[in-house]
């Protein structure tokens, strides 16, 4: 037995934790069946050789007789600021074994004490170029070290964003730091261990700045949505040393300030980098600062706190498949859509400019295709300086590209001169799906490439166009599949804080976070629209299942309890005020919008009063329980007809009623199952749904018994459905179901992104359906495995949950299922077998004999931690 995975607020090994009591998380492994741990014994100091005692930590003292293992909260003296702190956990299980892990350890921020540093910035002006600013600022300070180094840190941000070079060499592969907030109410910094780039000694330190979201374009509303220039910086050292003393390096007006070859940066616009005007030794202790003047220094005045989500960073690389020239212009192919930027090799004369532009697709003749970007002009330059070999990669911009266009050189490069430098906010990935079907696991992968390139700094809609905004609607409806597919509990954690913070005064919560406004001051988009306003309950509760968040709940409960009330307050004869986007790019007949507003009203109340029971609000519990049941009966009364059809026909609104459980009456139920169907088979079995429709569909069908026409809708090839995209080339998901179409062409270029991943959901399916893995609580210390075993021939998958790891792998042959289950030690899982009631179960693992009882077609029994194997075998082969 052992115990990993060991997580501190969610994350490995952090720095600048700013909480009080943060919360700690450990997995627990054992080759034993049904284990399960009774209690722990949680250690923190901030001493190694304490934490380095194992016979104090076996020895049982502080133990704690607790099965909890995620998220548990931080019980002992205050910590310090800006201090390390070491930890481990032993863990007793129910087989009497115990077990105690390695040593992680986490560094503190500053805990509400001083922020020690000043702003440093240049005095600048906007540049001349309409779509971006001006050169990028550079700060330079050289400063002495006069002891041996035990630890040393760089707790840092920027007004814009920043990039670090100390002794020359850079600080991490972390970028575009501290990411996008609502900077007027949360503004967050860094924390980096800079122990192995100091030395006793001279060093040196060297920062350049790019306008970021702070000053950079922001979809289409322009710059300075927080602000005008200067850019700005603050941040500073604590060394310690190895006698037990320590300094502090802080930015004030020893700094110098100049300009670098970065001559405007822009996330939309580009990167323009004039090699000619690189800075020798910049960040080195033998530069020349003599081109360099005073800074400009302020106060920080902003609460500064500690980053909540993994940072932004350089996650892998990719190697173009091919390139052509096409009009004197060379367009490598990736191979794959992509979120990041190029690393071109080159050379050339002094002088000499090179053009990178940047797109998703190519025209019919083989051009860039770059209409669907609108005004954003992705386009990137670099002016040689004639040297021989150069390398530009750009600092302080991001495309969202397969192809990328050259224009400038006057050789034939070879394949390798550009790699493609792939960026998103560095989260594990924890799942993985593969079954028989090669087209299937290729939409897998392309929602994965989706989630890749849409997880920056807030989980965006598209990263290409001049939008990029975090859409609360397109986020909630995803949130699932997102926990699925990578450790997300303190990225979605962070959007949940951008969300309460654009919550208007009114309650409502808004359809983008962070909300942004026009230069007039007038909303960019609305707020308080169905499914999409409705991401500020949906989202902190999904939080709760999967990551065991408490916390999230308690600390957003009164903003949750608000929009409930705003909701009713609203409501006409029981039904929501219909507003805004419906089932957003449907096909054929929309969905009527008070059908789904008031459904999703019924769905967010439903999960505000289990929020309330959770932190302990039991009046408002009732109270929204009443508030429900009154809307389902306006639902019924307002859009249901006797014979269960429900307004507009449609697969959308039959799927909302049936996946929110807006009737209670099992008659009704079947009837708007019936013509859920009878809607599909009118579509040519091929689904029409828009992004609220689109993840619950599937669910529905399986639930009600059509797993066989759920597998037909997942698998169509034809136009419109999930696989038609990838039988046209797709390597991400597209934004609509007709992004393109032969004959047709390209759809609008108002809105046509080959990067958009609300359509992805169904990946939720392919987990939680064709694998059956499903319906997390407590962090996944209770869930079910429940697989549509007639789907599919065979499925594998997986999924690494905060409580360990979940394999369902399954294959079917004739009469005979066959089912390798892993559980992880501490959890329960309900086993849900697919199968006649004559069916012949064993388990062959263990030779154990479960307690099943069958109900509706599913052979169901509890089990604990193991490597199951079972094998199903029918009296007929199954069809």
């Amino acid at each position: 037995m052992r115990v990993t995975g060991l997580r501190c607020e969610y994350a490995k090994e952090p720095l600048a934790v700013d909480e009080k009591a943060p919360r700690f998380s450990w997995e627990t492994e054992s080759g034993a069946v049904g284990v399960t741990q009774i209690s722990y014994t949680l250690a923190v100091t901030d001493d190694f050789g304490k934490i380095s005692d194992r016979s104090r930590l076996l020895s049982r003292r502080g133990e704690k007789k607790s099965a909890e293992s995620v998220a548990v909260p931080y019980e002992g003296k205050a910590l310090k600021p800006f201090t390390r702190y070491y930890w481990r956990v032993a863990v007793r299980t129910s087989d009497g074994e115990t077990a105690l892990s390695d040593v992680a350890s986490f560094v503190t921020g500053r805990l509400s004490s001083r922020w020690p540093a000043k702003w440093i910035g240049k005095r600048e002006r906007q540049g001349k170029k309409r779509n971006a600013g001006a050169p990028s600022p550079c700060f330079f300070r050289r400063f002495e070290l006069k002891k041996e180094i035990d630890e040393a840190y760089l707790f840092a941000t920027a007004r814009g964003v920043y990039k670090v070079l100390i002794n020359g060499e850079k600080l991490s592969d972390e970028v575009l730091a501290p990411g996008w907030t609502d900077y007027h109410k949360t503004f967050y910094y860094q924390g980096y261990d800079v122990t192995p780039l100091l030395k006793k000694g001279e060093n040196a330190v060297g920062v350049s700045l790019g306008d970021g979201w702070y000053f950079g374009n922001l979809s289409a509303v322009g710059r300075n949505q927080y602000g005008a220039y200067p850019r700005l910086f603050t941040g500073f050292f604590i060394i310690r040393y190895k006698d037990g003393t320590s300094e502090r390096v802080i930015t004030d007006e020893n700094w110098r300030a100049g300009e670098g070859p970065v001559r405007y940066a822009d996330l939309q616009t580009g990167e323009f980098r004039d090699g000619r005007m690189n800075l020798k030794d910049f960040a080195a202790v033998s530069f020349d600062e003599s081109g360099f003047g005073p800074v400009v220094v302020k106060s920080v005045r902003e609460e500064l706190e500690g980053g909540k989500a993994e940072p932004i960073a350089v996650c892998g690389e990719i190697i173009p498949v091919s390139y052509n020239v096409v009009r004197g212009r060379i367009i490598f192919d990736m191979g794959q859509n992509m979120v990041g930027r190029v690393r071109l090799r080159v050379r050339g004369s002094a002088g000499q400019k090179i053009r990178l532009r940047y797109g998703e697709m190519l025209n019919t003749d083989k051009t860039l295709y770059t209409a669907n970007l609108r005004s954003c002009e992705a386009t990137d330059y670099y002016v040689l300086r004639g040297d021989g070999e150069e390398i530009f990669e750009p600092d302080f911009t991001i495309h969202g590209f397969r192809y990328v266009e050259i224009k400038g050189m006057d050789y034939t490069p070879s394949l390798d001169a550009v790699t493609g430098v792939v960026i998103h906010n560095r989260l594990d990935e924890t799942g993985s799906f593969e079954c028989n079907d090669g087209l299937v696991n290729k939409l897998f992968q392309n929602v994965l490439w989706g989630q890749r390139g849409n997880f920056l700094a807030v989980p965006t809609d598209c990263p290409q166009r001049d939008e990029r905004l975090g859409w609360t609607g397109d986020s909630q409806i995803f949130c699932q599949t997102g926990c699925y597919n990578m450790y997300s509990a303190a990225f979605y954690e962070k959007y949940v804080r951008d969300v309460m913070d654009a919550q208007r005064e009114n309650g409502a919560f808004t359809d983008i976070a962070p909300y942004i406004k026009w230069p007039t001051g007038d909303p960019l988009v609305g707020f308080g629209n169905a499914a999409w306003g409705d991401a500020g309950v949906i989202i902190p509760w999904l939080l709760y299942k999967n990551y065991n968040n408490v916390n999230v709940l308690e600390k957003y409960y009164d903003n949750i309890a608000r929009y409930i009330e705003l909701l009713r307050s609203t409501c006409e004869d029981g039904v929501r005020t219909p507003v805004c986007y419906g089932d957003w790019l449907c096909i054929g007949t929309p969905v009527p919008f008070p059908v789904i507003d008031t459904a999703y009203m019924i769905r967010v109340t439903d999960l505000a009063a289990k929020i309330a029971t959770v932190v302990g609000e039991k009046e408002d519990a009732a109270r929204f329980e009443k508030y429900a049941a009154e809307a389902r009966a306006a639902f019924i009364r307002k859009f249901v007809s006797e014979d269960g059809v429900i307004d507009g026909d449609t697969q959308t609104g039959y799927a909302l009623a049936l996946r929110f459980g807006l009737s209670d009456d099992k008659k009704l139920n079947a009837k708007f199952f019936e013509n859920l169907v009878a809607a599909i088979r009118k579509a040519d079995d091929h689904i029409t749904t828009g992004f609220v429709g689109v993840k619950e569909l599937l669910p529905v069908l399986c639930e009600y018994g059509r797993s066989d026409l759920a597998y037909k809708l997942l698998t169509n090839r034809t136009y419109p459905s999930w696989l038609y995209s990838v039988v046209n080339g797709a390597t991400t998901i597209w934004e609509r179901w007709n992004s393109y179409t032969f004959g047709g062409g390209f759809a609008s270029i108002t809105m046509n992104s080959f990067n958009h991943y609300s359509l992805g959901s169904v990946a939720e399916w392919m987990y939680g359906y064709a694998a059956g893995i499903r319906e997390p609580s407590e962090g996944w210390r209770r869930f079910t495995v429940a697989p549509e075993t007639d789907c599919f021939s065979f499925v594998k998958a997986s999924y690494k949950s905060p409580a360990g790891l979940i394999k369902s792998e399954w294959e079917r042959k004739g009469r005979r299922v066959t089912l390798r289950l892993k559980v992880p030690v501490n959890t329960v899982c309900l086993l849900k077998l697919k199968g006649s009631e004559k069916a012949a179960i064993k388990e062959l693992g263990y030779g154990l004999k479960p307690a099943f009882t069958y109900k509706d077609g599913r052979h169901a029994a509890e089990i604990g931690s193991g490597d199951y194997l079972f094998e199903i075998t029918e009296t007929e082969e199954i069809k």
